[in-house]
């Protein structure tokens, strides 16, 4: 699929509290679209106080998807989110209206754009197990000889984002 074949969408990434609802419901009123939340948190339900997640009356009468989708008792992946925010947009397209994918998770919205590749692995506790008990620097030189590329992207004194791009 060229760029010229991909659905148009609108991004608005950013930090908490820094305007986000306000300006993807102003935007979705005036051009008729419907907001895909791109949050790592907000997806789960009951998670509302603590994850910022937009309340009935800041949605303005917009429609919003992937608030309250997952069970927090349950893994929500990256790859959850991808299936779930194709699975919307396509909605939304398929009545008419503007995707307006919104939130401060950016891996998240990477993966739906398809910027970053994801990869169905199954969890190797034995191997987080072991690799819990490096340090940064041996995560970071382990992750480097694994992929050179995804270690020069990655926060490097973030041990568990080094874990799991191991």
């Amino acid at each position: 699929m060229t760029a010229k074949d991909k659905p148009k969408v609108i991004v608005i990434l950013g930090p908490t509290a820094v305007g986000k609802t306000a300006l993807s419901v102003k935007l979705a009123q005036t051009f008729g679209g419907e907001i895909v939340s791109a949050d790592s948190r907000q997806v789960y339900k009951g998670l509302d106080i603590g994850s910022g997640k937009v309340t009935q009356s800041e949605m303005g009468g917009v429609p919003h998807h992937l608030l309250d989708v997952a069970d927090p008792q349950k893994t929500y992946t990256a790859s959850d989110f991808v299936r779930n925010g194709t699975e919307a947009i396509q909605h939304i397209l398929n009545n008419g209206r503007i995707p307006i994918i919104v939130g401060g998770t950016g891996f998240y919205i990477d993966a739906l754009l398809g910027t970053v590749a994801l990869t169905e692995v199954a969890p190797n506790e034995a191997l987080r197990a072991k690799l819990e008990t490096l340090s940064v620097e041996e995560l970071n030189a382990q992750l480097t000889s694994l992929d050179p590329q995804r270690a020069s992207s990655i926060d490097a004194q973030n041990s568990r984002r080094l874990i799991r791009a191991i």
